[in-house]
Formats: C-alpha cells, sequence, structure tokens
C-alpha cells in the first residue's frame, strides 16, 4: 500500500493543484472541517486537494497529532481522559502545544488520571460504616479527589460468562451513590472492575460465590472466543444500564499455579488467552462507539512482581488494546516474607536482594522493567495503598527497621501477621485512618531514607507496620512526573482517613499533581458519530435515520461524497468502505468525486485494480490524472 502511495503522491503532484512542499509528519483535520484526523491521514497521501480541509502537521508545528485513537467519529471537544490505540476505524486527536509550552506533547499525551477503588463490601466490615457505602457517611466528600472511580467488584456467572452483580445487597445502592456523584460532577469516569484477589484464590473455601467457587473463571472464559465475545457483549450492556463509562479487568493472576482451577496447576496458555480476550473486548468495544454510543474505557490492574509478570503478562500486547494499565506497586513484601518489610518501598538496598534473593521488589523497578516491555508511559498508571502491611516483631521494642525478625504467632491463620485492626479486622492490614490513630496512641513514626518510604511501632513495641505519608507520596510523585505516567490508582477510596472529611492522602496526590498534564495541550478528544444508524421496526418497514453537525448541509463536491448530496444521503461513496465510514463527509466547498465514476481500473502495473476501487473513490479526478486508474462505470 506505501508504495502506490509513493507513486500516486508523484502523479497528483503533476496536476494543478498545489502540493505541500513540507514533508509531512501526519495531517489533521481543519477546525470546523467535517472530517476526521484518520480521514486526512488517508486522503492526504492520495490528493493535495486535501488541504482544503487539513492541514499538515511536522515536528516543528505548534499544532501536534498526539496518536491517540479515539472513537472513529466526528470530534467534539471533550475532557475523556482515556486513550485507545488499537482500532483501525480511527481518528487522531490534535493537541495544540503553545510554542512558549516546555512540555512535549508528543511524550505526555492525555490527561492526568487519579483512581480511586471503591470497595463496595467494606460497609459489611467496618463498624462505623453502618452498613452504608463511604458516600452515605455523614462526612464531605470533595469531587475532585478522584478522576476516575472503579467499582470493585464485579462478577462473572459461571457458564454463560454474562456480567453481574457481586453483592445484590451493596451493588444497587453503591452504582446510585457513583451515579449520583457523576450527575453533579459529570466529568467524573465510573468504571466497573470485576475480579480481585478472593475472586481467583482456589484455597478459599469459606465464602460461597467467590474463592474456590470462581477461580477458574476467567481461565476457562478467555480459552473460548466464542465464550469472550459473549462476556464482551454482556459487560458492555451491564455498564450501560448502570451508567459505567468502562471495563476495569482485575484477573488476578492469569497462568499462575493456585489461582485459575481447582487442581492447582499453572495455566501458561492463559498468557495468550488474555491477549486474545483484550482484543476482542476492544473490538467489541469499538463496534458500540462506531454505533454512536459513548465509548468505552477499557483498563486493567496488573501484578507487578517479575515472576508473576512474566508467567502472566505480554506487556505489549496489553499495551496495544487496553486505555490505561494499572500498576499494583503495593504489597510487596508482607508478613509472608518472614521478616519486616516496606511494602511500598520505591528501592531496594543490598541489604533487601541479600535477604529476598532478588532486586525487584521495589516501585522503580517495577516501572523501568514495564517500559522495558513495551508500555506505553501515557498509559501507565502508579499504584498507591492507603493501607500499612503490617507484622508481629518476635521481640517488642522500639528502632527495628526493614529485615527485623517477627514472631511465629498466628493471627488469623497468618504467622507474623499484626492484629487485626478494630474497623479492618484483618491481620496484617491496616488502613491510614487507623494507623494515625496508632501514632497520636503513642507510636513512633520512623523514615527510611535508603527505602524512601516511613515506617511506625506501636506504643507496646509489638505491632511494626509499613505505610505511606505525604512525605513518602510526594517522592513517588515526583517519581511519577519523572517517568512521565499517566497518573496514579489508589487503593482504596475508603481506607483513607475521611473521617473529619480531611482525606490527607487523597489530597497530598490531588495537589502534588497539580498543573501535571493539565490544561488544553492535554485535553483529548471523544467523538460523536456524525451518521449513527438507528433502526425503527414496524411490521413492514425499517428506516434508518443519520445524525451529526453535518446532517443537513449540502455536499458541494465533498471529499469521498460520490453521488451524495447530503450527509443524511450520502449515496454511493468512499464513505460505503465500512472502516472509513465514519470520515465520510466534508460538508460545503470542495470539487470532489461527486457522481463523477462509481467503479475503477487499473492501467498500470503500479497499481491493482482494488487498489484503484478503494482509493478513486476518494478523489477519481486525481485518479484519473495519475495514469494509473480509469473511470470504467458510473
Amino acid at each position: 500500500m506505501k508504495l502506490f502511495l509513493l507513486f500516486t503522491s508523484f502523479a497528483v503532484c503533476t496536476l494543478s493543484w498545489v502540493c505541500s512542499e513540507t514533508q509531512c509528519d501526519t495531517f489533521v483535520a481543519k477546525p470546523g472541517s467535517c472530517v476526521s484526523d484518520e480521514f486526512c491521514i488517508h486522503v492526504c497521501e492520495l490528493s493535495p486537494r486535501c488541504f482544503e480541509v487539513c492541514d499538515c502537521v511536522t515536528s516543528t508545528s505548534t499544532t501536534t497529532s498526539a496518536t491517540t485513537t479515539t472513537s472513529p467519529q466526528t470530534t467534539t471537544s471533550t475532557t475523556s481522559p482515556e486513550i485507545s490505540t488499537t482500532s483501525t476505524e480511527s481518528s487522531t486527536t490534535t493537541t495544540t502545544t503553545d510554542s512558549t509550552t516546555t512540555t512535549d506533547s508528543t511524550d505526555l499525551v492525555g490527561e492526568q488520571v487519579r483512581i480511586c477503588y471503591f470497595e463496595n463490601w467494606v460497609q459489611w466490615i467496618f463498624p462505623m460504616m453502618n452498613d452504608q457505602n463511604i458516600f452515605r457517611q455523614n462526612m464531605n466528600y470533595d469531587p475532585s479527589l478522584c478522576t476516575h472511580f472503579h467499582y470493585g467488584f464485579g462478577a462473572i456467572e459461571d457458564g454463560t460468562y454474562a456480567a453481574k452483580m457481586y453483592d445484590e445487597w451493596a451493588d444497587p445502592d453503591g452504582f446510585a451513590a457513583l451515579r449520583e456523584l457523576k450527575a453533579a460532577n459529570p466529568e467524573i469516569k465510573l468504571l466497573w472492575s470485576t475480579g480481585g484477589w478472593m475472586w481467583n484464590d482456589c484455597s478459599v473455601t469459606s465464602l460461597p460465590g467467590t474463592g474456590a467457587d470462581s477461580c477458574h473463571i476467567f481461565s476457562e472464559m478467555v480459552a473460548s472466543e466464542q465464550h469472550s465475545r459473549a462476556h464482551a457483549i454482556s459487560v458492555i450492556s451491564f455498564l450501560r444500564e448502570h451508567g459505567f463509562d468502562g471495563y476495569d479487568v482485575d484477573w488476578e493472576w492469569p497462568g499462575i499455579a493456585g489461582r485459575n482451577g481447582l487442581d492447582m496447576q499453572p495455566r501458561p496458555q492463559d498468557k495468550q488467552n488474555f491477549i486474545n480476550f483484550l482484543r476482542i473486548l476492544r473490538e467489541e468495544f469499538d463496534a458500540d462507539a462506531n454505533a454512536g454510543n459513548p465509548r468505552l474505557s477499557l483498563t486493567a490492574a496488573v501484578g507487578v512482581g517479575k515472576d508473576v509478570a512474566e508467567q502472566a503478562y505480554d506487556v505489549a500486547g496489553m499495551n496495544q488494546y487496553l486505555d490505561l494499565i494499572g500498576l499494583m506497586t503495593y504489597d510487596l513484601h508482607g508478613y509472608w516474607d518472614g521478616t519486616t518489610g516496606l511494602h511500598t518501598a520505591m528501592s531496594a538496598t543490598p541489604e533487601d536482594i541479600q535477604a529476598y534473593g532478588k532486586d525487584n521488589l521495589a516501585l522503580s523497578w517495577v516501572v523501568d522493567s514495564w517500559i522495558s516491555q513495551g508500555a506505553d508511559p501515557n498509559k501507565l498508571i502508579l499504584g498507591i495503598g492507603t493501607y500499612g502491611r503490617g507484622f508481629t516483631l518476635a521481640t517488642p521494642g522500639q528502632n527495628q527497621g526493614p529485615l527485623s525478625a517477627i514472631t511465629t504467632q498466628m493471627f488469623q491463620g497468618k504467622q507474623g501477621a499484626s492484629r487485626p485492626g478494630p474497623q479492618t479486622n484483618e491481620a496484617g492490614y491496616l488502613a491510614y485512618f487507623e494507623i494515625v490513630d496508632m501514632l497520636n496512641q503513642g507510636g513512633v513514626s520512623y523514615w527510611d531514607e535508603d527505602r524512601g518510604t516511613p515506617y511506625m511501632i506501636s506504643a507496646d513495641g509489638t505491632q511494626w507496620v509499613s505505610y505511606d505519608d505525604e512525605r513518602s507520596l510526594t517522592i513517588k510523585l515526583d517519581f511519577l512526573k519523572e517517568k512521565k505516567l499517566r497518573g496514579t490508582m489508589v487503593w482504596a477510596l475508603e481506607l483513607d482517613d475521611w473521617r473529619q472529611s480531611e482525606w490527607p492522602l487523597l489530597n497530598t496526590i490531588k495537589n502534588g499533581l497539580a498543573g501535571y498534564r493539565q490544561g488544553s495541550q492535554f485535553t483529548t478528544t471523544t467523538t460523536v458519530n456524525p451518521n449513527p444508524t438507528t433502526s425503527t421496526t414496524t411490521a413492514t418497514t425499517t428506516t434508518s435515520q443519520s445524525g451529526g453537525q453535518c446532517e443537513h448541509l449540502p455536499i458541494q463536491g465533498a471529499y469521498g461524497a460520490n453521488g451524495a448530496f447530503t450527509c443524511a444521503n450520502y449515496g454511493r461513496t468512499y464513505c460505503n468502505i465500512p472502516e472509513f465510514q465514519h470520515s465520510c463527509c466534508y460538508c460545503g466547498g470542495g470539487s470532489g468525486n461527486s457522481g463523477v465514476c462509481t467503479t475503477f481500473e487499473s492501467t498500470s502495473t503500479q497499481a491493482s485494480d482494488a487498489w484503484c476501487q478503494h482509493n478513486c473513490m476518494v478523489d477519481a479526478m486525481a485518479c484519473a490524472g495519475s495514469s494509473m486508474c480509469a473511470c470504467v462505470g458510473n
């Protein structure tokens, strides 16, 4: 195809139209024109007349095309922060950078993202919540703290693989609370997340509907294209029904033994099947958007340990289909190590490497590793925990740092874990607000300079807790900006200290990212299909009606408008090529192929009949002048 385009570019420059004297890196639609950027990319390589409606973009242009795949429809301004980079039926998003701006938009694509996970079950766990979700508590929530909410967790019906509620008691009001928040703050994005740790823990037999009852579902579903596609279609319907803007896949983890089948065996085929699954989701989401619906986001939360990542993830493949990739850069250490450790350490020390036998249990290593394997920093989300991992020391006392001995005593079946907190009620796990209380009760906070993270020891010297505070979060946010990552992902909303409506950790994140990926140059675009087809069926007839801003405007020889008179009736046209239907209508002006020809053949060895038929529908006159193609039928 590229060879033919080169020949054509040479040929049409012999005509009377003006050829661009600049080597263009890409092409974008002029403001106000009724063509998409993707239309320009295709057509401007065929005909210089495209510059009536398209602009040439070079590496020195102040207008740059960020290679952001958005909905294949006519562009309207919005603040949607998601990027999709897989559909061939796509348009590039235009971002404009002032010449004095130091930020390079080719490096930073997309607005800042601050994801907050919503836990649908903690209302039954935390006594102070009185069986009500976080938004039903007596506190004031600042809606600017999180740009996205990921509702954790949804479920998948065994056998049918249909999307369904996980908790039919908690979910209806949880969904309603988020819809109410979005109604007052339309810029907020709501995603439905399925999976989670417990969903794939085959060893858990005490909780009906999860653990051993559900751990096989992901692996079995993704092994079948039919099942995967059925799930995708069901998810779209579920998201539309309940007001969500996207789908977050939290499969923990593909292929790993003990997490994908009751035989407790590894499933190495899951790694590739997961990529196929994401491809199918993307195809169905794109088809849904092409039908004129708001584009749904597709994201995933991923494990980050080296062993898990190598077995579970084709990073480059995931990057191809996902809008955002959430790195779970927490739980890097815990009581399971048999010694104290910082679960969100920025870096590993020589002592850590000797003790753990590896150097990959640190946040900086994780980020560098994912980028080196093909993850786009513009899609990577840095995980932040608003909770701590706790241990019970073997010998009570202060001034004991990481790698200290822990007890052999068991709490809730977890050797060496800290005692359960009064609200979270889970050994080895404490909400930040519980850690605040421990410090207020005489606990001592310590700072680990080498690892960039604090820890604390309880007043009685028995409990050792790794956590993040405002100081360590600031270091992580500086690292995020240095690596040009997209934003943050917080686990979880309910674990910050919200009791006096203070939200200290979420506010630190918001303030620490102020000005980063914010402003018009980072505003991506979503789109509205100019010709969405809706069918109204009666007993005997089906009628179609198009829409969009060009619907009632005349086409005066428009590009791709072969025999068309209005955008609502665009006739025999280039627009009938399915993959370019969204970019068909340039309404008003031009002198294109309106009624000139409908059938083309090659007259040169430089082009095939198929190529002529496909490309001459764009510009019949240029094709005729090129001496490569001829009109053989009208």
